[in-house]
């Protein structure tokens, strides 16, 4: 079920959680300033000269608005994530689902159990980025409007859903496919830089499809106002013009596909490493 090719068995289910969350730590937290940047572009009356003056006036501390109450979310968000995938993957294969069939489902899986963390974690973050808040102003705020405190988190859900089960289908789906062609091509295991570039490959494409849902997403939980985000959508596309539901498409493609591809390899790495050292991995014993 692990998700390298290596013939050991899998990590213990707290080891194997353990290794997913300090994955996704590293691997946001490099790329959270490009979050920063992607939340700024997607709304309505974005300046660059705007926020490089913010930039200038508070330096790293600006680019990492909002990074520790995402950080909070992202390392079980990103969890869930890997560990729905390769549950839901197995879950499948073992019904002799094709490889194909099985990573496309498994992708749609782990996207909708993502939502679940990453929508009241991406509400926090967006609003610390666009208006400067805190996490318990956020919560108030959310109290306030909505009537209660996990109904005002969950603001921009299903745009959230729709975005996170697009991308993560198309991901896992291209990803674990160049693997597998790399592999039956060459006859030996796909090396952790080949596999970066593939994931990477595949990220940029899944970035593209989700990218209208996470444009829709973000006015959403920007502005609480907003219509029912298919409506948003329709607004922007016309009022603004269908490349309006691109915004952010660049920062999103230097974020998303570097960021998903390292955390899938870290993941891996982690886990070949975990299991070299295991005191289950035969070679320990004999080597004893």
């Amino acid at each position: 079920m692990s998700m390298s090719s290596g013939k050991m068995s899998d990590p213990p289910p707290l080891a194997s959680m353990s290794i997913d969350m300090v994955a996704a730590a590293m691997s946001h937290f490099v790329h959270h300033p490009l979050y920063t940047l992607k939340t700024y572009m997607q709304n309505k009356d974005f300046r660059f000269a705007e926020f490089f003056k913010l930039t200038r006036q508070e330096h790293v501390r600006f680019l990492l608005r909002g990074v520790t109450n995402r950080m909070i979310f992202v390392m079980p968000e990103k969890m869930m994530k890997l560990q729905a995938w390769k549950y839901s993957n197995q879950f499948l294969m073992d019904r002799r689902f094709s490889n194909e069939m099985s990573w496309l489902v498994a992708g749609s899986v782990a996207g909708a159990a993502t939502t679940i963390i990453n929508c009241p974690s991406e509400l926090v973050m967006v609003q610390a980025q666009a208006r400067g808040r805190r996490l318990m102003d956020v919560l108030r705020e959310k109290k306030t409007i909505h009537g209660s405190i996990l109904r005002g988190v969950y603001t921009g859900f299903w745009p959230s859903l729709s975005r996170d089960i697009s991308f993560n289908a198309v991901f896992f789906y291209v990803r674990f496919m160049g693997v597998k062609k790399y592999e039956t091509y060459y006859s030996c295991r796909c090396p952790e830089q080949t596999r970066f570039f593939i994931g990477a490959a595949a990220g940029c494409l899944g970035g593209i499809v989700a990218c209208p849902f996470d444009v829709a997403k973000t006015r959403s939980q920007s502005n609480p106002s907003q219509p029912f985000f298919i409506t948003t959508m329709y607004q922007i596309a016309r009022h603004e013009g269908p490349l309006k539901l691109l915004s952010g498409v660049s920062t999103r493609l230097m974020i998303l596909p570097s960021m998903m591809s390292l955390l899938v390899v870290l993941q891996e790495m982690l886990e070949r490493v975990y299991q070299q050292f295991s005191p289950s991995n035969p070679s320990n014993h004999q080597q004893a």
